[in-house]
């Protein structure tokens, strides 16, 4: 969460495990696209969950859709081989 984030820039807490619903919303819209245009999506689609610490909370994928977390979710289905980004 926002607050988690400023937590671990502060020093008041060590770690985090981000499940950010852009990351979740991102990950089924992705899936569906595909889906209906006929292309291989996994047997369950999970939404990913990443470790913030002091050393990458910069990088944390926010809880808004921005553009890390478009590349998260290509990412995530560059997995099952022909893939084409949707996300651009």
């Amino acid at each position: 969460s926002p607050d988690g984030l400023k937590a671990i820039k502060a020093g008041e807490l060590s770690a985090t495990v981000s499940t950010s619903p852009s990351v979740g919303s991102v990950s089924a819209f992705s899936a569906l696209y595909r889906f209906v245009n006929g292309e291989k999506v996994p047997d369950k689609v999970y939404a990913p969950m990443f470790m913030i610490t002091k050393e990458n909370v910069d990088q944390a994928v926010s809880w808004v859709p921005s553009d890390s977390t478009l590349k998260a979710v290509d990412d995530m289905f560059a997995t099952l081989g022909d893939y084409k980004p949707i996300f651009k």
